[in-house]
């Protein structure tokens, strides 16, 4: 099945479920990021501890940032998608799930 638009016909349609979970994975991604670059870069080496206090600030930031992650992806499914399934990113057309699956 593919998510094709009622109204223009693209098939660029974005679920709910997918929109969440694109949302979780680039949140947690850019804190984990952000917790890495945090660590002071004095030597020019790293080490295996170095690496080891990069990936424990990385995880620490990503633990801090999770409430802000899941926030606005709850935000996300308000307010774009307004309780319907489906959103279409090129006319901005809401749709339930079952109406925009067309037999491919």
């Amino acid at each position: 099945m593919v998510s094709c638009c009622l109204i223009c016909s693209s098939k660029a349609v974005l679920t709910k479920d997918v929109a969440n979970a694109a949302v979780m994975m680039i949140g947690t991604i850019t804190s984990f990021l952000r917790g890495i670059r945090d660590v002071p870069a004095d030597p020019p080496i790293i080490d295996d501890e170095d690496l080891l206090e990069r990936v424990a600030r990385g995880v620490a930031s990503f633990l801090a940032g999770h409430t802000e992650t899941l926030a606005f992806a709850t935000d996300l499914q308000k307010y774009q998608f307004n309780g319907y399934g489906c959103l279409c990113l090129r006319c901005g057309a809401q749709f339930d799930q079952a109406a925009c699956l067309i037999p491919t």
